[in-house]
């Protein structure tokens, strides 16, 4: 099992140590699907509020206070490791090549 170190350069990196800024077919076809499915969620506030009734605005806004500190967390991660497909080495650098 090979196991990738920070020095070297990523998949998406070019030579100059920006990034690459090309897509191929299949990052198109995925991105176009992401964006179908991803506003789906927004249904849920419809089935949500037939539900709970007036108590799923509560609901959305305890999940949105939840969803904030995970994102300050990215940020913060994001910030110490600028480099491309950091969010991937999380797991490596903070517990090892056991768990990434």
């Amino acid at each position: 099992m090979a196991i990738a170190h920070e020095e070297e350069r990523g998949t998406f990196e070019s030579a100059d140590g920006g990034l690459k800024r090309s897509l191929s077919l299949t990052q198109l076809l995925l991105l176009g699907v992401s964006a179908q499915i991803g506003s789906g969620w927004l249904f849920g506030v419809l089935a949500a509020a037939g539900v709970a009734g007036p108590a799923a605005i509560l609901s959305w806004i305890i999940a949105s206070v939840l969803v904030f500190l995970i994102a300050l967390t990215y940020l913060e991660l994001g910030a110490m490791l600028p480099r491309s497909g950091a969010i991937v080495r999380y797991t490596f650098l903070s517990h090892g090549a056991f768990s990434g």
